[in-house]
Order: C-alpha cells, then structure tokens, then sequence
C-alpha cells in the first residue's frame, strides 16, 4: 500500500525539484557572477 504512495511522491519531487534545481542552478550562477562583477569594479 506503501508502494503507490512512493511512486507518485517520487514523480512530484522529481518534477519540482526539476523546475527548482533550474531555477536554483541559474540564480547561484547569477550570484556569483554578480559577486565576480562587483569584486572586478572595485
């Protein structure tokens, strides 16, 4: 009974974490390439 639950909780975290690790992946890539910036100007 256990089964099915897993199944579907694994295709939920495996879609939201799809669209959150994109989104996650190019705000982390933003930050550092503003923090590279920043640090470059000064």
């Amino acid at each position: 009974m256990t089964k099915p639950k897993f199944e579907r909780d694994e295709t939920i975290d495996r879609v939201f974490f799809g669209k959150a690790g994109i989104f996650s992946f190019l705000v982390i890539v933003g930050g550092i390439l503003y923090l590279l910036y920043d640090l470059y100007v000064q």
